[in-house]
Parts: C-alpha cells; sequence; structure tokens
C-alpha cells in the first residue's frame, strides 16, 4: 500500500513527507502542510493489511472509537497530550490518525543530549502525578521515553496506541487484546498500577544505559507521599539490585529460576547483565523486550519458545 498516496487522499492535499518509521504498533509518517508540521499515524497498519475490506474497516472502525474514548480519559486526568489529535477512516478502510508535531520523542532527545535527563525524567512523573493517584485506575500509561516529547517546560504524551483504559468493564490493554485472563491481568499490574508503570519507565532507562538509573530515583522526588515511599520500597526489593554481588553460579540461578510470567524482572536482569553499549546494546535489549512479551503472544509453546530465545542470549554475559 502506498501511504503517501492515502494520506494525501485523506487530506485532499499534497503534503511534504519529512521522515517516516515504524513503531510496534503503528506505521508514522512526519510531514509539512505549508509551514505546519503534522505527524500521521495509521494504527496496526501490518495486522489490518492482512484482513479483507469488510473486516479491516470493522476493525479500524474500533481502533478510532477506542482511541477516542481514551484521548477522553486522559484529557480528564490532567495528562497532557497534543493539542490536536484527530481519527478518520481512509478509503482502503485503514485508521488514519493526525496529531500536532509536539517535538522530538524523549528516547531520542537523551539519547542526543543526555544531560537533558534529569529534566526529562521529572517532567514525564509530574505529567503522571494524577494518574498514578488513582484509587481504581480507568486508565493506562505505557511510559516508555519515545512515548512522550518534552518542550524543555514540560512532558506531552503523544502516543496513545494501543488504547488502554477500562472499556464496559473491560481492560483494553493491548492491540490486539489478549484473551488469557491471566495475561490481561498481569498486563493490568504492568500497566495501570503506578508500580508498574514506573517500572516500565525505568527499564527503557536501564536498556540503554544501566548508569541512568540514578536519575530515575532521584526524579522520583517529585512523587506525593505516601506513593513515593512505596514506590522506592518495591523498587528496592527487585532481583536485579542484587546482580551486581552475585556469583556466577548465583546469576544462573536467579536467571533459570524467573517466572515465565515475570517479564519485567526477566527484562531487567538482563539489562543489569549485557556490557553492550550503543546501538549494539539497544537493539539486544529490544530482542529482549520482543522474547519476554505475553501480550503479543498467543499459543503458550511460542511463548516457551521465546524464553527460550532469551535465556540463549543472556546467558553468555552471566
Amino acid at each position: 500500500m502506498e501511504v503517501r498516496g492515502m494520506l494525501e487522499t485523506v487530506l485532499g492535499r499534497s503534503i511534504d513527507i519529512q521522515w517516516e518509521k515504524d513503531s510496534n504498533c503503528a506505521h508514522l509518517v512526519g510531514f509539512k502542510i505549508n509551514d505546519t508540521r503534522l505527524v500521521a499515524k495509521i494504527p496496526a497498519l501490518l495486522l489490518l493489511s492482512g484482513l479483507d475490506f469488510q473486516e479491516r474497516l470493522a476493525q479500524a472502525k474500533l481502533i478510532n472509537k477506542a482511541t477516542k474514548s481514551f484521548l477522553r480519559l486522559l484529557a480528564f486526568y490532567d495528562v497532557p497530550l497534543p493539542s490536536k489529535y484527530y481519527c478518520v477512516l481512509s478509503k482502503e478502510g485503514y485508521a488514519v490518525h493526525f496529531m500536532s508535531d509536539e517535538g522530538t520523542d524523549c528516547a531520542a532527545l537523551v539519547q542526543r543530549e543526555p544531560e537533558q535527563l534529569p529534566a526529562v525524567l521529572k517532567a514525564i512523573l509530574t505529567v503522571l502525578q494524577n494518574s498514578l493517584s488513582i484509587t481504581t485506575p480507568e486508565i493506562g500509561i505505557d511510559a516508555r521515553l519515545s512515548n512522550f516529547a518534552f518542550n524543555g517546560h514540560g512532558a506531552v504524551y503523544f502516543d496513545v496506541f494501543p488504547p488502554l483504559f477500562v472499556d464496559d468493564g473491560h481492560h483494553m490493554v493491548h492491540y490486539p487484546n489478549p484473551q488469557d485472563p491471566k495475561v490481561i491481568q498481569l498486563e493490568v499490574e504492568r500497566k495501570f498500577q503506578p508500580f508498574g508503570i514506573l517500572r516500565r519507565l525505568r527499564f527503557d532507562l536501564l536498556a540503554v544505559d544501566p548508569g541512568w538509573e540514578t536519575s530515575f530515583f532521584e526524579a522520583l522526588s517529585v512523587l506525593e507521599e505516601p506513593l513515593k515511599t512505596e514506590i522506592i520500597s518495591k523498587f528496592k526489593a527487585l532481583p536485579d539490585g542484587s546482580v551486581a554481588t552475585l556469583s556466577t553460579e548465583e546469576r544462573l540461578r536467579l536467571l533459570d529460576n524467573i517466572l515465565a510470567t515475570d517479564v519485567d524482572t526477566m527484562r531487567e536482569v538482563a539489562a543489569k547483565l549485557v556490557t553492550l553499549r550503543g546501538e549494539e546494546r539497544q537493539s539486544f535489549m529490544q530482542e529482549v523486550f520482543v522474547c519476554t512479551s505475553l501480550a503479543i503472544t498467543t499459543d503458550p509453546a511460542e511463548h516457551e519458545a521465546r524464553l527460550a530465545r532469551y535465556r540463549q542470549l543472556v546467558r553468555p554475559y552471566v
């Protein structure tokens, strides 16, 4: 499918494409119309392209409806969002989302300018304050650095697909949503609960540079009590904190005894063991991330194969 043609047909005018890239769940296009910078997102492009037109259109309508509901809930809880975000359908039956360009995402920013990391983390945690304090959360947050933009004053949460919210009593935790109730509950703990949300953010830092963990703990100072003390206590109790003091035998035992459902510990232990740096490290950690994902796996045998691959990857660094 020709993306430019689809976008120009939807918009009714030509566009000046500045960049294109794929994320885990969407195809992204940065473009200009006159002097206005915008971003187009085509959610689940690869998955939907394998469907016939009627099936694709039905899924695209559901994607747009869920995204709009999620945006309303995020705004209700004062999570800063792009100044413009709207969802349409293309004549080919795809969901197409357009939003204002809020600037460089935080992952790219801190890799280019590491000195910005403390300010970026404090801005993100300030943004999350309201959603982290909800007693029975209606919304989830995927707190990856790349899902936020930073303008020097504050952070904007711009990557809102897949929508993470409670829809008619059911938690939407991924796209497509897992069918296994156990997997859904694990994803709720990881994406809707304060500790799970912040644990995901910390791993994003560890995946790039374990030394960035110091800035993460310093940034937790913006959290209010008693949440701050509770969160710090939980982080101190995690297994990865002891990796540096363990013998090779103890590390092997730790690696082999991590539960198949404890994906965060697998990722964190890998991040603490692996000595690679730069792009090589990030590529390695992305493979670790995929190998340990529960939400993208529908077959138990496939998940076991992924975990075997995970152990094969990490074991040389023990």
